[in-house]
């Protein structure tokens, strides 16, 4: 097989999840020469596959962290700019907080003035006690006592959604190289050269190197002699049961320190979730792993929420993780202390699918305060990916 000589860039982006091609998009529509390095013969499979799929209102990121700023801002763009241009599987749903004793309430109604502070739309925010929360979500639990009711958000394919985000991002010229892992990252003459497994195409120079690897981000870092963070891995497992028609909306429990929450939540294809666990410490390489002995505390927990689930119905598991920043518990967006031409986009953990249109003009202008931005004459704008 013949090995092509060195490919040369403007830019590299390694990760071809829902955070690298959204990067990708946005870069795209600049006259740059852009690739994009993932280690899997497919994109999205990782962390954007193992995910819920849903755009949150942005009510429930700690106030002043990067995930709450980046969470609503994040939710504007993908409704105003994303969606009119870009198809792929998706549809409005309301998000329902659940209390269940005193203690939730508090909780739910610290969330509803979170939402506020982080910036959230007051029209679309609401308590419900339990009378309206019968009438207007018969499903759920008579043991609920109140709820959090948000109407501004989203469940989408998120797989299908990063998809649509490179193959509109490759007509606008870039390049997609798959089974690409990154093995070393050196430096010479102001470019990084990056050698991979890519069988063909092994090796590859750039001016600008943007990660996006995901829970391997910190990894990514270390290769390039950059090691400046750590994350850890928090496994979700979640079952998919068939289609119940009445299941409409997403259902929460109230968040722990592990995250949002349990929850039960319709799929675009009309299939309903339950999920995820919150497993921690668990090994990169076994993060998409299941564990079967938790199957039956994820049934338990959606029957806490809506009891007639029928668990006989379900056909799918899968596992995903949340890359987790150990520090701050927060988004890594910014550019190496030591090197301002290496980018990271890190700690992914959610809200990263809602934050991730946010997420991708953070990394645009700390490019363009490298490089000179020029956007080209002619785009493809619009794109179908159903």
């Amino acid at each position: 097989m013949e090995i092509n000589k060195v490919k040369n860039y403007d830019i590299v982006i390694i990760g071809a999840g829902i955070i690298g091609t959204n990067i990708a998009y946005e870069l795209s529509k600049f006259d740059l020469k852009i690739a994009i390095l993932e280690k899997n013969e497919y994109p999205a499979v990782e962390t954007t596959t193992g995910n819920s799929g849903i755009i949150h209102c942005g009510f429930d990121p700690s106030p002043g962290k990067l995930k709450a700023k980046l969470n609503v801002l994040g939710h504007k763009l993908w409704v105003e700019n994303i969606f009119p241009k870009i198809k792929f599987p998706r549809k409005k749903a309301k998000s329902i907080v659940l209390a269940f004793d005193s203690e939730e309430e508090q909780v739910i109604h610290n969330l509803y003035k979170r939402g506020f502070t982080n910036g959230v739309n007051p029209n679309d925010l609401k308590i419900l006690d339990k009378k309206q929360l019968k009438t207007e979500h018969p499903l759920v639990s008579d043991l609920a006592t109140l709820a959090l009711e948000c109407s501004s958000s989203w469940v989408v394919d998120p797989a299908k959604a990063a998809l649509a985000f490179l193959e509109i991002s490759r007509k606008n010229g870039l390049d997609f190289y798959n089974k690409s892992k990154v093995i070393s990252i050196s430096k010479k003459d102001e470019l990084f050269k990056i050698e991979t497994e890519n069988t063909q195409n092994p090796l590859f120079r750039s001016k600008i190197i943007i990660n996006a690897a995901g829970h391997f981000a910190d990894e990514i870092g270390k290769i390039a002699g950059f090691n400046e963070f750590s994350q850890k891995q928090r496994r979700g497992q979640y079952l998919i049961l068939k289609n119940h028609p009445n299941v409409k909306d997403v259902y929460f429990l109230v968040p722990s320190k592990y995250g949002k929450g349990v929850i039960v939540a319709p799929r675009p294809d009309g299939n309903i979730l339950v999920g995820p666990t919150a497993e921690e410490n668990i090994p990169k390489n076994k993060v998409n792993c299941l564990d079967f002995d938790l199957i039956s505390q994820i049934q338990q927990i959606g029957h806490k929420i809506i009891p007639s689930l029928d668990y006989q119905e379900t056909f799918l598991t899968l596992a995903g993780s949340r890359p987790i920043e150990i520090q701050k518990s927060d988004f890594v967006i910014r550019t190496s202390n030591s090197d301002s031409n290496f980018i990271f986009a890190a700690g992914m953990q959610s809200p990263g699918l809602s934050a991730a249109p946010a997420i991708a003009l953070e990394i645009v202008n700390l490019v363009k305060k490298q490089v000179k931005l020029v956007q080209k004459e002619r785009l493809i704008q619009e794109i179908e990916y159903i």
